[in-house]
């Protein structure tokens, strides 16, 4: 069976409601099929704050589509001490969110995802990123293999960060 072949790119606050879609599949992880509503979903749960003023100075985001269609993002944004999410470290570590359709997880498109987002935040002279997952996620398997280490517990969820190499980046001879 061949699989349509996704492909990824710089997202734009236009893909706002992209975005949101896989914010609410990555707070429902666990459902087999992407909710009908991912509007209502993500205002549900209280976590419309996360995604609110989307477009400011650090929000960086990645779009992943098959045919034209968004079935995953990946996204981060710098937080406060007073305003922040559940994987926040500090106010200089961007916070990472990532969501795949549940009908085309298993297929790579989370990794190239977060390769995008990785290598934009390196060009960009990010030190470190971190993220929430919950212990039971599959997804903890593709964050360490990229690189993500345990940072704190937070409730059932681990917060984790990654390490980025903009030195070499950034400072590399001609």
């Amino acid at each position: 069976m061949n699989r349509p072949v996704h492909s990824v790119r710089c997202a734009t606050c236009a893909d706002l409601p992209a975005i949101r879609a896989a914010l609410a599949w990555a707070l429902e992880w666990r459902a087999p099929v992407p909710s009908q509503d991912p509007e209502a979903v993500v205002e549900q749960t209280g976590h419309a704050y996360l995604l609110e003023e989307w477009g400011g100075a650090g929000d960086t985001a990645a779009v992943a589509e098959i045919e034209g269609r968004a079935v995953g993002a990946a996204w981060y944004r710098l937080w406060t001490d007073a305003m922040h999410s559940y994987g926040y470290v500090d106010a200089s570590t961007p916070e990472l969110g990532l969501g795949v359709d549940p009908r085309f997880r298993r297929r790579g498109i989370g990794t190239s995802l977060l390769a995008s987002l990785l290598a934009r935040a390196e060009e960009q002279g990010v030190r470190s990123l971190s993220l929430s997952v919950e212990r039971d996620n599959p997804a903890v398997l593709l964050y360490r293999k990229l690189g993500f280490e345990r940072h704190a517990d937070v409730a059932n969820a681990w917060a984790m960060v990654k390490r980025l190499d903009v030195f070499s980046r950034t400072n590399r001879l001609p």
